[in-house]
């Protein structure tokens, strides 16, 4: 396999054996991926680098994740999965990646919180997510002493945000603007960080990404709380809930995230 892909000799899944490579879509420091042009459609083909292990990705959770979002109309078709070689196929889904500053719109941040609330409606599915364990696991990455304050503040946080029992749903974790294909309906691309969770983390996650202010916030959280339609019906497990509600619930969750990405930029960086 080489930095332009793999050739048709040496192509990782049947799928690809009558495939034409057609461009790198990206090249970034955990994966790089590439565009394919099969018999039954296009494919993405994503490549770990050694980055992702450092990171702990659980790619078997992922591939369970992303295909059941997959089936609920939620991210891409999952094609095949080599977990010791760290590859990962799917269907292309050919629609624009959103730009950041589409956000600035009222109706993309309505149409963001309406993808979340179905993402977090969706049936239990995959493990659920640790963030005391994962920013141990970051610090351990990290010379001697760096991240264990962060480790242990972030375990102090997760303790109370994430108390044992309580319930959670599918979340992202990832939602920001280069994950989101499409509209009416979007769809959310890579799942690598997905898992049961709580939704309001997925919140603080696309909040501090894009330094949301206090109006795109609640423009998100509008989309959210809008029960009509959801899976067909008025109801769900998140219904009922208002903007002052989600605002107040999602306020906590901005450390605990501003520490796992600290920590991450930190072994992403080498630090």
């Amino acid at each position: 396999m080489t930095d332009d892909g793999p050739g048709v000799t040496e192509a990782p899944f049947t799928a690809l054996r009558q495939a034409r490579l057609l461009r790198r879509l990206s090249a970034g420091p955990v994966t790089d991926s590439w565009l394919y042009e099969a018999p039954e459609g296009r494919l993405v083909l994503r490549r770990d680098r050694p980055l992702a292990a450092r990171l702990g990705l659980d790619r078997k959770n992922e591939w369970k994740l992303l295909g059941a979002m997959a089936t609920a109309g939620l991210g891409p078709m999952p094609v095949a999965v080599d977990t010791d070689r760290g590859l990962l196929l799917t269907r292309h889904i050919d629609r624009p990646v959103w730009a950041a500053k589409g956000l600035e719109n009222p109706e993309y941040l309505h149409a963001l919180g309406r993808l979340l609330r179905r993402v977090h409606e969706a049936p239990p599915v995959g493990k659920a997510f640790e963030p005391a364990g994962i920013a141990v696991h970051y610090a351990a990455q990290l010379p001697a002493g760096i991240g264990n304050s962060l480790a242990d503040e972030a375990a102090t946080l997760a303790s109370a945000l994430y108390p044992a029992g309580d319930v959670t749903c599918p979340c992202h974790h990832d939602a920001h603007a280069g994950n989101l294909v499409g509209h009416a309906p979007a769809r959310l691309i890579d799942w690598e960080y997905a898992a049961m969770g709580q939704p309001w983390m997925d919140f603080a996650v696309v909040a501090r990404f894009h330094q949301f202010d206090s109006a795109q916030l609640a423009g998100i959280a509008e989309g959210w709380c809008d029960d009509r339609g959801v899976h067909g019906v008025e109801t769900g497990r998140w219904a009922g809930y208002d903007v002052a509600d989600v605002a107040s619930r999602v306020q906590p969750y901005f450390r605990l995230y501003d520490i796992l990405a600290t920590l991450w930029e930190q072994v992403v960086n080498g630090t």
